[in-house]
Order: structure tokens, then C-alpha cells, then sequence
């Protein structure tokens, strides 16, 4: 509710302060760091966290935990990579066809990819460690 009320709050502003110009150059302005997206993340944040999910989808969830930070990085290249390939879907009318087909694969494969450089980060980290103390001794 908190991010709802917000999210409107900024979208009522924007409206009244905009007068007729874009979206953009309304109260909106900020971007990832600005004020409203801050706190509506926020709201979103403390709301996923009091979630009590099922054994099943904690698992799906704990297994997508073990590389969040690395697929949040890939994304970035596949991004780059997809979007040269498609460049004739921008437009709003094919908005919904690159969520479905570009999006929604993007992320799953960021995520499996992420998900793999963790284990691999995790085993050589490992392995560094062992070596390390075996030189120590």
C-alpha cells in the first residue's frame, strides 16, 4: 500500500507540475537514485520481506539468490547484445511483444548465468582458501 500511495503521489505531482510537458521533465525527474523510486523500492522491500512463501518457492527463490549480483551485471551485456539484434521492435506498439519474447528471456537467462558464475566464484574462492592454509602450515 505504501508503494501504491507513493507511486500515485508521484504521478499526481507530476501531472500538476508538468503542465502539458513530458512525463520527464515533471517532478518525476531522479531516476534510480531519486527521491519516489528510493522509497517505493523501500515499501516493495519491507513488503517481499514479510512474504511467507511455501517450501517450493522458497527454493526457486533461495536457488536465484545464489547469483542475484552476477546476473544483475550479465543482464547488462545480454541487454546490449539482444537489443542490437531487435532494434526494429522499438516501438510502442511492439512493447508487449519484446516483454514477452526479449524480457522475460533476457532475465532468465541473466539469472541461470548469474546463478553459474556465483557456484564458479564460490568453488575458486574455496580452492584459494585451501591452497593458502596448506602453504601456511
Amino acid at each position: 500500500l505504501g508503494a501504491a500511495a507513493t507511486a500515485m503521489t508521484a504521478g499526481l505531482l507530476t501531472l500538476l507540475i508538468s503542465d502539458g510537458k513530458t512525463f520527464n521533465e515533471g517532478f518525476s525527474q531522479g531516476g534510480y537514485g531519486g527521491f519516489f523510486t528510493t522509497v517505493i523500492t523501500t515499501f516493495l522491500f519491507l513488503g517481499v520481506y514479510r512474504l511467507q512463501a511455501g517450501p517450493k518457492v522458497s527454493r526457486v527463490l533461495s536457488w536465484m539468490a545464489g547469483g542475484v549480483m552476477e546476473g544483475y551485471i550479465l543482464s547488462r551485456l545480454f541487454d546490449v547484445w539482444i537489443y542490437k539484434k531487435v532494434s526494429f521492435w522499438h516501438s510502442p506498439n511492439k512493447y508487449w511483444l519484446i516483454f514477452v519474447c526479449i524480457t522475460v528471456p533476457v532475465f532468465l537467462v541473466s539469472v541461470t548465468a548469474g546463478h553459474y558464475v556465483h557456484k564458479l566464484a564460490v568453488y575458486l574462492t574455496k580452492s584459494k582458501r585451501k591452497e593458502e592454509s596448506s602453504l601456511a602450515k
